[in-house]
């Protein structure tokens, strides 16, 4: 069994800021991390937690996004209800991923789902101004 790694809550919220339902892209997740914790995301960071959350299906990548599943949805809509501000969101979703690092997780989760170069890709789309 695998703890989540110190950015997973931080990207599930991003993820979820950046796109929802409709799904997140790597600068939307880059983007909405940084208003969120007024910090970007590390290439280390993204990469472990997306895997993670790949792993314990909170999030599914399809063609480059990133979609939080129903379980993750329907958690998240609770929280919204009693939690309004980002950082009391955060906490919420980091007791949510706690309940799910008991389960049957690998212990150790590898792979990196993203690559250094789209990690870049990203970073450059987001610092460039529009």
């Amino acid at each position: 069994m695998s703890a989540a790694p110190p950015a997973a809550a931080w990207v599930l919220l991003a993820t979820l800021y950046g796109g929802g339902a409709r799904g997140a892209g790597l600068r939307d997740i880059l983007s909405a991390g940084d208003y969120l914790n007024h910090a970007i995301l590390t290439f280390d960071e993204l990469s472990a937690a997306l895997g993670w959350l790949q792993a314990a299906g909170c999030i599914e990548e399809r063609s480059g996004r990133y979609f939080p599943t129903g379980v993750v949805l329907e958690a998240f809509e609770a929280i919204e209800q009693k939690q309004h501000s980002a950082l009391r969101q955060w906490d919420a979703l980091e007791q949510f991923l706690g309940t799910l690092a008991g389960g049957d997780l690998p212990a150790n989760i590898s792979g990196a789902p993203i690559t250094a170069a789209q990690y870049e890709q990203a970073l450059q789309a987001y610092l460039q101004p529009r």
